[in-house]
């Protein structure tokens, strides 16, 4: 089942403006991840030179710029690799880590820094990193889907439920995600929240 529309400008507002992978048999491989993919450009254009990737960490009112990824060289591919668990700064409540994968051009955001709208260039769309660091310390009824996801890192793709207001997240392979080049009006965000 295809996850709704959801615009990314009300996200990117919502975070203002802003294979490999983990062994999931073992707790602490999920301390780490990589998630690496294909890149479908729809642009039409190459590929800005400067053109990186930053996962923005979904906060209530703000997004918290947390690790970086590259782009290969020839374009068609990229790599974000989180080799810690994010702070707790990243983090909502201190608990669970919602993680967009952001294509921007311009100098890389710093840690902890807002994206500009104007920069996103692309995402990989319905998807997100999730994070659990504390499944205790996070209300159940919040995150419907919370129980689907193992503690520490995982990759998530949306998923709606029957009887749901917001849609939510299920586990997949770290390198079964694509990083989607187009305009912000054209990407697809899990609505979450």
């Amino acid at each position: 089942m295809q996850p709704a529309r959801f615009s990314l400008t009300l996200v990117l507002a919502l975070l203002p403006l802003v294979g490999s992978g983990c062994d999931e048999s073992d707790p602490e491989a999920r301390r780490s991840i990589t998630i690496s993919g294909g890149i479908e450009n729809h642009s039409g254009e190459p590929l800005p030179d400067d053109a990186s990737i930053v996962v923005a960490w979904a906060l209530d009112d703000e997004s918290y710029v947390a690790g970086v990824g590259t782009i290969a060289a020839d374009g068609g591919s990229f790599r974000v690799e989180l080799p810690e668990p994010p702070t707790e700064n990243a983090l909502m409540g201190g608990a669970v880590g919602i993680g967009i994968i952001v294509a921007v051009t311009g100098p890389q955001p710093p840690a902890g820094t807002a994206i500009a709208e104007e920069n996103v260039i692309g995402l990989v769309e319905n998807h997100a990193i999730i994070y659990v660091a504390d499944r205790d310390g996070f209300p159940a009824e919040a995150f419907w889907w919370l129980s689907n996801m193992p503690d520490g890192f995982s990759l998530g793709i949306g998923v709606e439920a029957e009887g749901e207001t917001f849609e939510g997240f299920e586990p997949v392979p770290a390198g079964s995600a694509d990083l989607t080049i187009d305009d912000l009006e054209n990407l697809d965000v899990v609505n979450w929240s």
